[in-house]
């Protein structure tokens, strides 16, 4: 008799374990008790702008028809902004992601005309949607002298990017105070002789032995004067090119949705789309 309440004990436990563990993505579209149907879809992870992007859907509802199927999706942009100032070798970079449009309909087809495949046990689609060519990546980079304009840099690199460029950089001119002041001053603009530079420092020597540039306040504010002055542009060229790196790239969050006779949307998971 134990080991019959043992067993029966046993089964309800895994019955009850069974129950709990079940995963149902779909229906977390749908409000609690909703019946939510199957659907599915296959399709590329990057695609052309001003293309069309070909997929296959499969779904199905118990008990219902579909009454509608579409497809929709929202749009997100990564920029990248970089500077680089050659004469220290330094580059500057900012990142940001934006919203740029809400998840909104972008194609619908009708149910009536999507065949049922005994094999699958479901309707198949297979169709294409559009991708708008507004969505094409955007790249600025490594700019020849004639191509570079004050106004496509502001485009570019608007707001408070030149500024933060210039505090990023000072910072990394304080690494080394007097080589990379040198570099700029002398080596890069000429704007004194290396004799005149080394004028404005005193050197003393650490406890390990080296050699330490000392300046005073007033020599300082003369060689962060001279770099002030100087243009972001001015500092980004090489003599040839313009150190500028700016990269816009759209991502699509696509989904596709079919609505049933009772009113029940059912979608699939979002599929993220590189556009390129």
């Amino acid at each position: 008799m134990k080991n019959k309440v043992k067993i029966a004990s046993l089964l309800l436990a895994i019955v009850g374990l069974s129950g709990c563990e079940v995963n149902d993505p779909i229906n977390d579209w749908a409000d609690l008790g909703q019946q939510t149907a199957y659907v599915y879809w296959e399709l590329k992870d990057a695609a052309n702008a001003g293309s069309e992007l070909d997929f296959r859907v499969y779904y199905y509802t118990d008990g219902s028809t579909v009454e509608s199927a579409q497809v929709w999706y929202g749009v997100s942009s990564t920029i990248t902004r970089a500077v680089t100032c050659p004469y220290i070798s330094y580059t500057y970079t900012e990142t940001e992601s934006n919203e740029v449009v809400a998840s909104h309909l972008v194609k619908e087809f009708d149910p009536a005309t999507v065949s049922w495949d005994d094999a699958k046990s479901s309707y198949i689609l297979d169709s294409t949607f559009p991708i708008s060519a507004s969505w094409a990546s955007v790249t600025w980079a490594n700019v020849g002298g004639s191509d570079f304009t004050e106004t496509l840099f502001q485009t570019y690199f608007p707001g408070e990017y030149e500024t933060n460029f210039r505090t990023a950089l000072n910072t990394q001119i304080a690494t080394d105070y007097h080589g990379n002041m040198k570099k700029i001053v002398v080596d890069g603009f000429m704007k004194m002789t290396a004799e005149e530079f080394e004028t404005l420092f005193t050197t003393s020597t650490d406890a390990e032995g080296k050699t330490v540039y000392n300046i005073t306040d007033e020599n300082k504010a003369t060689l962060d004067g001279i770099v002030a002055a100087l243009s972001t542009p001015e500092l980004l060229f090489d003599g040839k090119e313009y150190g500028v790196n700016y990269n816009c790239a759209y991502t699509l969050s696509a989904r596709f949705q079919i609505t049933d006779s009772k009113g029940v949307k059912s979608n699939t998971d979002i599929k993220n789309i590189t556009v390129n």
